[in-house]
């Protein structure tokens, strides 16, 4: 660059600095519009006079029908607020609205165009034929003024002009950004706009069956809440925590039409409605004390103060909320909402709706007794005429008859059920009517006697509320006159026999102690071999017995917890005669052997001690349990004991289950030479080479690789349910004398895995027996995995 170049630019440079400083920057224009030529540089007021207090807004959106949003009082005396009502009739938020107002009302501009002066823009340019929207702002005093508004101009102004006016100016705003998208996003999100301390009813109807809903009705008497369907009785302060919430709660997402498709939003019928009735006191009106009205004399106001002051008026209104147990696709963290007889649906946090949700133990107080019932020392139990006396001594319950142990456990679960015992309803009676309740002959009499905690409490069991059905009964407690209808379930606890109350512990052995499992299944439906042993092996359990195999760890952890603290679900009474229950042929025959001494569940605590204080070796110890199906009950014993206890199904089905780990081959398919699948009379083999997979029958014929491995995976993820047997030595019983489908493997260490696959079905069985090769036992397939290993030669040709 030479000295001249150099003094050009640095004149050129020198001039533009000037220029931006002594000339008022233009702002970036819009293709196809001249610069404007400004006619004051000082800011104007869009209005030379502003609208008045603003009570009707009407928004016309180029290609849209109108919104009206106007501002009424719902009632006398009630503060005005906004609402849309075209093209929905809603509730809006009061501030959206009243910005459209605002600011356009107090829009500026410092640039005019008037019409026909150079460089003005056309109305097409400018955006306002037709405008971008029309906004009409009508006052208290019905003055209306409207502000057509065209395109942007820059990032800060926006072409608008006064309706009736010829002049354009560019206003100091960016009105792209007034407006919403749609009228439904105006919609006010707190679901009501009254005071919560003004609701007098709550009413909460639960359709959770809705052929008999139930209605939960409170009433409001001072500050205090009642509870008058389906029961009178005071309510609990959740009602007040209800109340208040409803003051502040707020939806969000709202859905248009929603009143045309309440079902699709699980509305219809709503599962809860909440209805409030609503009485708001109308504020007194002042008495006009202008000058015209004071020469009707002093005397009217003295006659007007010596007058009762006047009577309180209220607007009584009813309004409802409908909740859904749906959520919106996606977002499970919502329920569907619906406020009073509106068009749209909103969603709510769930969490916030499920405060709302039928809790009526939480409204009343419907505990039949409120004293500690863990400082029992003493428990008489009277049913069916038998008297049973259970005492607490050295943190320990006994039967005080024979001092033997009671079951800790089942003495707390009925102090606790007496302590949590909740009425579904109460009925008043006289001293006199107690027969007509059954507590002539009660079902049984409980007495708690607690030293120093007020005595004793009484509960006394009668008769059933209704006869034919048997679902709920009378209670009393103590001498009361308010009866309590209690659900049969509930008191359950109450009226068992002494013997519930007994120990019930049928074995206790720690995990880490048990050495050895043999389960013997007699179930004539199975094949020989159904004798297992399971023992641990460096810290994993293992099938011994009749064949090593791996086990299932979620199934074997689960019976062998089992035995750490097994209890009987009841005792049935004590016998020596087996085939009376059955324990002469049961259908499970458990061997437990573990590590101990004389005391279940081993350790040093229990161990036997040497003379010299060391500790001496621990000898093992086997105990022997028989379970029998009695007439639907599955029962257990102890052969060294004499009770039998009924255990869970649970328990049972763990005992017949299948230990063994479903997966049946553990080959790697990289490390498959050869291998074929025999079907029938037909026979499909295949060879791998360095460049794929071959087809022994047709070498030549191209075979799609990865369609081939996939087929050794499908015969990878065969797996099984059961086995038949571990030991099965008759082939023909289960149709593997003559299988149906054969696969066989040859590894690369030199190993060839078969596995053999019965027609089915076989006898009763519908599933298909397998087994492999050797005496590994017989196991179940089904149909679906006989058929993964069905081959179309067609689907595996390369294409």
């Amino acid at each position: 660059m030479n000295t001249k170049t150099t003094a050009f630019l640095a004149l050129c440079l020198a001039g533009l600095v000037v220029a931006l400083v002594f000339v008022r920057p233009q702002p970036q224009r819009s293709v196809g519009i001249s610069n404007p030529v400004p006619t004051a540089l000082t800011v104007h007021d869009l209005f030379e006079k502003k609208p008045g207090d603003i009570t009707r807004t009407v928004v016309e959106l180029k290609g849209k029908e109108p919104w009206v949003f106007e501002k009424k009082s719902s009632g006398e005396g009630a503060p005005a607020t906004w609402r849309m009502t075209t093209p929905l009739d809603m509730p809006v938020a009061s501030y959206e609205v009243e910005r459209i107002g605002r600011d356009l009302s107090g829009l500026k501009y410092e640039i005019k165009y008037a019409k026909g002066e150079p460089g003005t823009p056309t109305d097409a340019q400018a955006g306002l034929t037709p405008p971008e929207a029309v906004v009409t702002l009508t006052d208290a005093a019905n003055a209306a003024s409207t502000v057509e508004i065209g395109k942007p101009f820059s990032e800060n102004e926006t072409y608008v002009r006064l309706k009736g006016s010829d002049a354009i100016v560019l206003a100091k705003s960016n009105l792209r950004k007034q407006f919403k998208t749609k009228p439904l996003e105006y919609r006010d999100t707190q679901v009501f706009n009254f005071a919560p301390e003004n609701i007098t009813k709550l009413e909460i109807i639960d359709r959770a069956n809705p052929s008999t809903p139930v209605t939960y009705t409170f009433d409001k008497t001072g500050t205090q809440w009642m509870m008058q369907t389906p029961a009178i009785a005071k309510a609990t302060g959740k009602i007040d925590e209800i109340v208040r919430l409803i003051g502040r709660l707020r939806l969000s997402q709202w859905y248009e039409d929603g009143k045309d498709r309440l079902a699709m939003f699980g509305l219809e019928p709503d599962p809860v409605t909440i209805r409030l009735t609503v009485d708001e006191p109308i504020p007194e009106k002042k008495e006009d004390d202008s000058a015209d009205k004071k020469d009707q004399g002093e005397e009217k106001k003295d006659e007007k103060s010596a007058e009762s002051p006047p009577e309180q008026k209220f607007k009584h209104s009813v309004h409802e909320l409908h909740l859904s147990t749906r959520s919106p696709i996606g977002d499970e963290l919502k329920v569907y909402a619906r406020v009073d007889d509106e068009s749209m649906v909103g969603t709510l946090v769930k969490t916030t709706a499920e405060k709302f949700m039928p809790h009526p133990s939480e409204w009343r107080d419907m505990r039949l007794i409120t004293s500690n019932t863990d400082a029992a020392t003493k428990i008489e139990i009277n049913v069916g005429g038998t008297s049973t006396i259970l005492a607490l001594k050295n943190g320990l319950w006994s039967f005080e008859s024979d001092a033997s142990p009671a079951d800790d456990a089942a003495v707390k679960e009925l102090l606790r059920a007496i302590r949590d015992m909740n009425a579904l309803a109460f009925v008043d009676a006289k001293p006199d009517e107690m027969t007509n309740f059954g507590f002539n002959a009660p079902q049984a009499d409980v007495r708690l006697i607690s030293p120093g905690e007020g005595g004793t409490d009484r509960i006394t069991v009668g008769g059933y509320s209704d006869p034919a059905t048997r679902r709920v009964v009378y209670l009393r407690h103590n001498e009361s006159l308010s009866i309590a209808k209690v659900k049969v379930d509930d008191v359950a606890n109450l009226v068992r026999s002494a013997s519930a109350y007994r120990d019930r512990t049928i074995v206790q052995i720690k995990p880490d102690r048990l050495q050895r499992i043999i389960i013997t299944r007699n179930d004539p439906a199975m094949a020989e071999g159904m004798t297992v042993t399971l023992e641990p092996r460096n810290g994993k359990w293992r099938m011994t017995a009749p064949i090593e195999a791996d086990l299932r760890e979620d199934r074997i952890k689960k019976i062998v917890d089992s035995f750490a603290d097994l209890k009987g679900l009841s005792i049935l009474a004590a016998t020596d005669e087996n085939a009376s229950v059955g324990f002469d042929k049961p259908a499970v025959t458990v061997e437990l052997t573990y590590g101990g001494s004389a005391a279940e569940g081993g350790g040093k605590d229990s161990a036997a001690q040497n003379a010299d204080g060391t500790i001496a070796p621990e000898m093992p110890v086997t105990i022997k349990l028989d379970v029998v199906d009695h007439g639907g009950k599955f029962v257990m014993r102890r052969q060294d004991r004499k009770n039998s206890f009924e255990i869970s199904m649970d328990l049972y089905d763990q005992l017949m289950a299948e230990y063994r780990t479903p997966e049946l081959f553990t080959f790697d398919v990289a490390k498959v030479r050869q291998f074929s699948i025999t079907n029938g009379a037909q026979r499909h083999g295949f060879t791998r080479t360095s460049s794929g997979w071959t087809y022994d029958p047709e070498p030549a014929l191209p075979l799609d690789a990865k369609k081939v491995d996939n087929l050794l995976l499908q015969v990878k993820d065969l797996k099984t349910e059961r086995y038949k047997g571990y030991s099965v030595t008759d082939l023909a019983s289960v149709c593997l004398d003559k299988p149906q489908q054969e696969v066989k493997l040859q590894l690369d260490d030199t190993t060839s895995p078969t596995l053999l696959v019965a027609a089915a079905p076989c006898g009763n069985e519908s599933a298909h027996f397998a087994k492999f090769g050797g005496n590994q036992g017989v196991f179940t397939l089904t149909d679906e995995m006989a058929k993964r290993i069905q081959p179309s030669i067609s689907e595996l040709e390369k294409k």
